[in-house]
């Protein structure tokens, strides 16, 4: 946790910790629907978190249009292993 808080843009971006988990199991190459069955919820729902995560990106100036730009976000920020 102490080495998160010291990520400042991880802390920018602000991502909830249900973001996180989206963006973790997105980034490492599950596809909308595998995540949106891991966490019991709607592809519609993990479509509406990715969104959101788009858009704290974008607002700290770390754009992230692409599904592989949402991995070296995650990858950057420590939420994704290199090679995965």
């Amino acid at each position: 946790a102490s080495a998160l808080s010291e990520d400042t843009p991880f802390v920018d971006a602000q991502l909830t910790a249900r973001e996180s988990e989206v963006l973790t199991r997105y980034a490492s190459g599950q596809t909308a629907e595998q995540v949106a069955a891991a966490l019991f919820v709607s592809r519609d729902t993990v479509l509406d978190h990715l969104r959101r995560i788009r858009r704290r990106y974008a607002a700290v100036e770390r754009p992230a249009p692409t599904k592989i730009d949402l991995h070296r976000r995650a990858l950057e920020d420590g939420m994704v292993e290199p090679g995965s």
